[in-house]
């Protein structure tokens, strides 16, 4: 048992990032530790040292835990967004993900805009924009969406294309907030 410190360096290595793999592996390290320190302690100190080692390593996972939680940017919301193309009137709001990434396009006769979306930190039902402070994005059925004042209906007439040009591509694939604007005349 007490080789498994030899080991270290490989058991993080394979455990990696992941927290349910290192909260366990936190525990298996001091249990081992508290047998190693408490093993010849005999009587009531010995277990009451390894009881106050396990409450340790009870809140150190607890802890880290905690740290480890994903930030808002980064949640989904309890009614998450639909991928596709919305319309109110003239305006246009379009809804792209990949994989955890959330973009959205909106285009009216101002121009157009693409952004980073994330969850809204006051709303878990809600999305905000970036650059967009006092808006939110709320799915109110499969096929609306609330946004600046319109309630945006899913538009099956024009057809929804998977493809994205270089300006959604960018937002995609950036880790950071996004926004860009586009005036109506350098707009597609």
């Amino acid at each position: 048992m007490e080789n498994i410190f030899q080991y270290l360096a490989e058991i993080l290595e394979a455990v990696g990032d992941n927290p349910t793999a290192l909260a366990a592996l936190m525990f298996v390290l001091l249990a081992v530790l508290a047998s190693l320190l408490f093993k010849g302690s005999q009587g009531l100190s010995g277990l009451l040292a390894f009881i106050a080692l396990l409450a340790f390593a009870f809140f150190l996972v607890i802890t880290f835990n905690k740290a480890s939680a994903p930030t808002s940017q980064n949640q989904i919301a309890t009614n998450p967004l639909r991928v596709g193309l919305y319309r109110a009137n003239n305006n246009y709001l379009e809804i792209l993900q990949r994989g955890e990434r959330i973009c959205m396009r909106v285009t009216s006769r101002n121009g157009s805009t693409v952004a980073s979306v994330h969850v809204d930190p006051q709303d878990p039902d809600s999305y905000g924009a970036t650059n967009y402070e006092d808006s939110t994005l709320k799915q109110k059925s499969p096929t609306t969406i609330s946004f600046v004042g319109f309630i945006f209906t899913e538009d099956n007439e024009l057809g929804f294309s998977q493809e994205v040009d270089d300006v959604e591509q960018e937002c995609l694939d950036s880790t950071r907030r996004f926004f860009l604007y586009t005036p109506p005349d350098e707009g597609r």
